[in-house]
């Protein structure tokens, strides 16, 4: 479980479903996400 900051400075959790070298995708609430891997934090409680 990671998250990120998106374009509109919401903050999005979601999971990885993918790792590419340049994106990595996401499912976050039943919408998915190419993010950067430099701009995703580590969850570790909810």
């Amino acid at each position: 479980t990671v998250s990120f900051t998106d374009k509109h400075l919401r903050e999005r959790i979601g999971t990885i479903t993918r790792l590419n070298t340049k994106t990595c995708s996401i499912i976050c609430e039943g919408e998915q996400w190419r993010v950067s891997p430099a701009l995703l934090r580590k969850i570790i409680d909810l």
